[in-house]
């Protein structure tokens, strides 16, 4: 299949006008942020073969229920745009988000590179395989209620490094001595180098590399 023949049939994805498995190989780059260069998986499966690439630099949606997979040995490459994972990706070389945004609440098969921002949904962004966050990458957990916040789950291990950004929303006010577990690994190296507060004054949590705890005192702004 041609490249023009998939852009096709992914934009038919898209608006809905086919729901159908999606199978290609080739050269498939997902450049040039637009409505041509966005891809959205419903309710269907895309398969980049080897010996190829997949590069994506616009928005790539993977709704619930769908998958894509690629299977060249350097994985699944984002240089900017976003993916979106609330179905299931598959990458054999692991995913490198090396600019613009990791997020969702499905399954990530593969070793996750994160050089730039992931951000789970709420309930769990699972990772079936190790996580890497390099001195430029970002983990964003958002906190809605005591039970209502973002997770991340590794089944393998976990090496950190870079920051870590709570958001609280929805005037959510915590109590004190509340405790958000958002990280949970087989095992975990190194920490945070950095933690960012939003939505509340923070001044007496702690932050150890699997728990946010607010201490008594802890006040909104």
């Amino acid at each position: 299949m041609g490249k023009s023949a998939i852009i096709l049939v992914l934009i038919l994805i898209a608006i809905g006008v086919i729901t159908l498995s999606v199978i290609y190989s080739g050269n498939y780059q997902n450049h040039q942020p637009g409505p041509t260069h966005n891809s959205t998986m419903s309710n269907g499966t895309a398969h980049n073969q080897t010996p190829l690439f997949f590069e994506n630099a616009g928005n790539v949606s993977i709704d619930k229920g769908s998958s894509f997979t690629s299977d060249y040995p350097d994985g699944y490459v984002q240089i900017s745009g976003a993916t979106m994972v609330n179905g299931n990706l598959f990458s054999s070389g692991g995913v490198k988000i090396n600019d613009g945004l990791l997020y969702g609440n499905g399954t990530v098969t593969g070793d996750v590179e994160n050089s730039a921002y992931v951000a789970p949904n709420v309930t769990n962004l699972s990772i079936n395989g190790n996580y890497v966050q390099s001195p430029n990458g970002t983990l964003i957990i958002h906190i809605y209620g005591p039970s209502n916040f973002s997770k991340l789950h590794v089944t393998g291990s976990v090496m950190l490094n870079g920051t870590v950004n709570f958001v609280f929303s929805d005037n959510y006010t915590p109590a004190a001595n509340a405790r958000f577990a958002f990280l949970q690994a087989k095992n975990i190296t190194g920490d945070f180098k950095s933690t960012n507060f939003s939505g509340i004054n923070c001044t007496n949590c702690s932050v150890n590399p699997t728990t946010l705890n607010l201490e008594i005192g802890t006040a909104t702004p």
